[in-house]
């Protein structure tokens, strides 16, 4: 799963006259979902079973904005990140593994990424105003379950994990000067939820031989730097 959003103003700077503007704003938006899911209606009778669901996500937002030179020079950039991702495996169907093992999992490595930066520097003769703005808003769940309800029979093992890598960051840098006055806010924040669960649902039953185990691992770096150039 890709997305990226690009948007570019360094080009449409502008020399000399009363004023000059350049904003660049690059918004990314994603829904993505990976599962794996057998549904309650279904019978599956095998000699072991394995339910994988994995997702690599990469998302990008980057914003460079781009403002000459005049009396009043004004820029911004602002780069928005929205995503929600899943990544689920879920049995709900009755399963008779003849003795065999089961494995349920789920597993995801995410990427999100928010930049905002001037590109050709805002510089207004009694006025330079340049922000940046990186806003990164991030909500993530992966899970691997055994449904609520679901009979499992004839079982030899059952392993049940998440996996969960996270990174997400933000930049923003800030870029204008003048011979008067120069306002320059950069902002950079980010907003995630992130989860890794392993469950084996309510009301189920697993008659297994051997060995039950469930392990969930969650991984998450989360960055926001505002600055100067």
């Amino acid at each position: 799963n890709t997305a990226t959003a690009t948007a570019d103003g360094s080009a449409a700077g502008a020399a000399g006259g009363t004023a000059s503007i350049g904003a660049a704003v690059a918004i990314a938006a994603v829904d993505f979902s990976t599962t794996v899911d057998l549904p309650s209606t279904v019978t599956i009778v095998s000699t072991g079973l394995e339910v994988a669901s994995t997702s690599t996500t990469v998302v990008s937002a980057t914003a460079t904005s781009g403002a000459g030179a005049g009396n009043v020079s004004v820029a911004g950039s602002l780069a928005l990140v929205i995503a929600d991702i899943e990544t689920a495996a879920e049995p709900a169907a009755a399963l008779d593994l003849g003795g065999g093992d089961l494995a349920v999992s789920a597993t995801s490595t995410t990427t999100i990424t928010a930049t905002a930066k001037p590109g050709i520097a805002t510089v207004g003769s009694n006025a330079g105003i340049g922000a940046s703005v990186a806003i990164a808003l991030v909500d993530e769940r992966t899970s691997a379950l055994v449904a609520d309800g679901t009979i499992v029979t004839d079982l030899g093992s059952a392993t049940i994990t998440a996996t969960a890598t996270h990174s997400t960051t933000t930049d923003a840098t800030m870029g204008s000067s003048s011979g008067g006055v120069s306002i320059t806010p950069a902002v950079a924040t980010s907003r995630v939820t992130a989860v890794a669960v392993a469950r084996i649902g309510t009301g189920s039953t697993l008659q297994a031989a051997g060995s039950v185990a469930i392990e969930s691992t969650l991984t998450a770096t989360v960055t926001a730097t505002a600055g100067s150039s």
